[in-house]
């Protein structure tokens, strides 16, 4: 299971800049540092049941403790707003412009990369974009 949770981390570290990078911030490092330090420290678990157990037990503790910036604990607030809270509507937008663009074999020739997986240059993937 740690073998697990390193590859979580590694991959969410590195998806929020490398180490030493100067776009890296304690807004991103704080959230990580905060979890390693406090929640995963000396803590085993059997499976990704125990983790999600253990991990739901532990941020119940936390939002029920008060926030000196908040002036209540997160828990209070959220029970205060819910009352007030209305559902997001189901809604889909249609698309109504259709682009074809060329990529490059990395996918990424006027659109990220990540936007266009194309297995060969010459697929030219569709973009559609919403109102």
């Amino acid at each position: 299971m740690t073998k697990l949770l390193q590859r979580l981390h590694d991959e969410l570290v590195r998806r929020n800049y490398e180490k030493g990078d100067a776009n890296r911030s304690a807004r991103v490092e704080r959230p990580f540092h905060f979890i390693e330090h406090n929640f995963l420290a000396g803590r085993r678990f059997a499976d990704l049941a125990d983790l999600n157990a253990q991990a739901r037990a532990f941020c119940d503790k936390v939002n029920a403790t008060h926030k000196r910036h908040l002036h209540a604990s997160p828990r209070e607030l959220f029970a205060a707003e819910h009352a007030h809270l209305r559902p997001l509507p189901l809604f889909v937008p249609e698309v109504y412009a259709l682009h074809h663009r060329l990529v490059d074999v990395e996918g990424s020739r006027g659109v990220p990369a990540r936007a266009c997986p194309c297995a060969s240059p010459s697929e030219a993937p569709q973009l559609s974009f919403a109102a």
